[in-house]
């Protein structure tokens, strides 16, 4: 149960993009990113010459900043429709306590996210609907098998942590709004927290797994 898929690779590119970035232009973009990403980095149309390093107009974001809200705010929503497909489909209570943890604070930080982003942005909307990334993880969720599920469910948690990890260090280091930079240094903590507790239950399963394996080898 220990293995890793490798998950998200187009979003991955965004989010290295924007924690390395030194935020030169607009028109770094980059084409392995997610069709959200790229959408966030085109609304301002052809020819856009907006610095990208520098904070939006009054009412707007940069370019950076709705990459990084709409992005966290997707990473949100993915986590909590996972934790209510875990809800049905695990049998295992350590991954359903896991799972309601999931779904009580990651709708509790996509609540904050859209106060903020109406809050620097009146009239900024967070997306609706999960990238195509996202929404093929839920499909192999609901696709697994149910001797598969938990293995498929701990892997896509360890790979989307790191990944809102990168997200949320990146935007510290080069965010342009303080409150979403806020936002990201408080959300750290809780994501290590998170990453922690699922990486000792994908242990205690792997644990269990070989202990299990070993009863039916001494029983031949």
């Amino acid at each position: 149960m220990s293995c890793r898929f490798a998950l998200g690779t187009s979003l991955l590119a965004g989010l290295i993009l924007l924690a390395g970035c030194d935020q030169k232009t607009a028109s770094n973009q980059s084409p392995g990113r997610s069709a959200v990403e790229n959408q966030g980095l085109s609304e301002s149309g052809p020819g856009n010459t907006e610095v990208a390093g520098t904070s939006g107009t009054a009412g707007t974001l940069s370019m950076p900043t709705q990459v990084f809200a709409e992005s966290a705010a997707i990473g949100d929503m993915y986590e909590v429709q996972s934790g209510q497909i875990a809800a049905m489909r695990s049998h295992s209570p350590d991954i359903l306590q896991f799972a309601q943890q999931m779904v009580d604070a990651h709708t509790q930080s996509l609540n904050q996210l859209k106060r903020l982003m109406a809050k620097e942005a009146p009239g900024t909307e967070a997306p609706t609907q999960l990238d195509q990334t996202r929404q093929a993880l839920l499909d192999d969720l609901q696709a697994a098998k149910d001797q598969q599920f938990d293995a498929r469910y701990i892997a896509q948690q360890i790979d989307q942590h790191n990944q809102a990890l990168i997200l949320m260090r990146g935007y510290i280091r080069s965010g342009d709004d303080a409150g979403l930079k806020n936002f990201a240094r408080q959300a750290v903590p809780i994501l290590t927290m998170q990453l922690q507790a699922i990486n000792a239950i994908d242990r205690a399963h792997h644990a269990h797994e070989v202990a299990i394996n070993a009863g039916k080898t001494r029983s031949r």
